[in-house]
């Protein structure tokens, strides 16, 4: 008999937690990148030497409460692409060096810009002329990404 109260008061609890939680509203979308940040700025300034790198430069603005961490960038067709800031860091070669991730913290805008934080773009393809639009992609920890295009200037153009 004792079980059998316990069992319908068990059930009963449970029931009523499950009427709850199909009353409450549910939980707002997880911010993503794409949601929370926003690319403007962006160009890709090709090299006057063909064959050498070219690079990219944007402003990331960072509109969510959240702190992003961009851990990676890829320009559509390029062989290879680095986080690159100038550094006076020991080994790096012309005060230029690759960084892990490049942080965006909440309500803030980073500017990547020449001569201090770009992507560097290793053999970029070898169509890509001023006029033409590319397209950079940053990826962040766990795979998410963030994609828009970039104007494409020539060397010496304005940045």
């Amino acid at each position: 008999m004792k079980t059998g109260i316990l069992g319908a008061l068990a059930l009963a609890a449970a029931t009523s937690g499950l009427a709850a939680c199909n009353g409450a509203p549910p939980p707002p979308p997880a911010a993503t990148p794409a949601s929370s940040l926003s690319a403007s700025n962006a160009r890709l300034v090709l090299s006057a030497v063909k064959g050498n790198p070219a690079a990219a430069y944007f402003d990331v603005t960072n509109k969510s409460d959240k702190d992003w961490m961009i851990d990676s960038a890829r320009l559509e067709g390029a062989q290879n692409t680095m986080l690159h800031m100038e550094t006076n860091a020991p080994g790096t070669v012309g005060g230029m060096g690759e960084l892990p991730a490049v942080s965006v913290p909440h309500g803030q805008t980073v500017q990547f810009e020449p001569g201090k934080l770009h992507v560097m773009v290793m053999d970029p393809p070898a169509t890509l002329a001023p006029g033409d639009k590319a397209k950079l992609t940053l990826r962040f920890p766990g795979g998410a990404t963030m994609s828009f295009p970039l104007d494409v200037r020539a060397a010496g153009d304005r940045r």
